[in-house]
């Protein structure tokens, strides 16, 4: 996979303008490869990124990193990640691979945060146009700069929001089998793993089974 850096206004960053624990993200995250089983949704023949997969591997591996933790209860809800230092928090970063209705409730939740520690550092992790069309997601990076900027006349801080966006190379592309992980030919008796019905914990541990099959 690759990763793309936005500001709130679409400008692209370049990495060593972006905070010390994105940039440690970001040399994770490229070194994993997508989770895609064509054929898996029948209803849905142009689908083939597992979502339930993918969601899985971004915790097993942001988690994986040291200062990198999951599920962080604070006093506006629950962030899905946060990089502390010092064990202070200092970064906070939310997912969002599907669910559009939690978008709204996501910028506000970390501009409320940046407002109550300013030297936090807030983003939102986004599929990419392309990606999007893979899964059906509801919003990408672009849509998600499009949400800001009907925000920003009534919600304070949501230019301090980092738009990562997620991406592979498409299939025409040099390089593009490297990024992508076929579960379908890879595992072809684990197809639960990668479909909707897969239990978390389940996906965790089959991942952590084969984890260098994920990486590029």
């Amino acid at each position: 996979m690759r990763l793309r850096f936005l500001s709130s206004s679409g400008d692209v960053l370049i990495s060593n303008t972006l905070p010390k624990s994105l940039r440690i993200l970001q040399n994770k995250i490229e070194t994993l490869r997508m989770p895609i089983y064509p054929g898996g949704w029948p209803k849905d023949p142009t689908r083939d990124v597992s979502s339930v997969m993918l969601n899985a591997l971004l915790e097993f591996e942001i988690t994986s990193m040291r200062n990198w933790t999951s599920e962080i209860n604070i006093a506006s809800g629950r962030i899905d990640f946060g990089h502390h230092v010092g064990g202070k928090l200092s970064h906070a970063l939310e997912v969002e691979l599907g669910n559009a209705a939690r978008l709204d409730s996501d910028i506000l939740k970390l501009c409320l945060l940046k407002k109550s520690n300013p030297s936090m550092s807030i983003s939102l992790m986004v599929p990419s146009d392309n990606v999007k069309k893979r899964f059906h997601a509801e919003k990408s990076a672009n849509d998600v700069v499009q949400r800001l900027a009907t925000l920003r006349p009534v919600v304070d801080g949501v230019d301090n929001i980092i738009i990562i966006e997620i991406d592979v190379p498409t299939n025409k592309e040099k390089g593009y089998t490297k990024h992508i992980l076929n579960g379908r030919s890879k595992f072809p008796k684990d197809k639960n793993f990668f479909l909707k019905n897969a239990k978390k914990t389940e996906v965790k541990k089959f991942i952590k089974k084969n984890r260098s099959d994920f990486k590029i």
